[in-house]
């Protein structure tokens, strides 16, 4: 699956192995990175077509993003190889 060029975002470290961190991010494994101030959660190439959440910190940003996946399959813009991920 194509990503965010990481080399272009500062990536906060996140263990993936935590039972404390929901389900569908441990599976999934989107990227946290900074953007200013606040936490960003992303699974595919762009905020624009991937599925993107923000948060004041890194769980808030997860907790977010594991919310907006349900309703990211409805989107149209969605990116196909995001949408075959996420509805596995």
């Amino acid at each position: 699956m194509k990503n965010i060029n990481t080399n272009e975002v500062e990536l906060v470290a996140i263990d993936y192995t935590s039972l404390d961190l929901p389900e569908k991010a441990r599976q999934l494994q989107p990227i946290v990175f900074m953007d200013g101030t606040a936490y960003c959660c992303l699974l595919g190439p762009d905020p624009q077509t991937g599925v993107f959440a923000r948060g004041n910190t890194p769980v808030e940003a997860i907790e977010n993003w594991v919310k907006e996946l349900p309703t990211s399959l409805d989107r149209t813009d969605l990116d196909p190889e995001v949408r075959e991920v996420i509805s596995e």
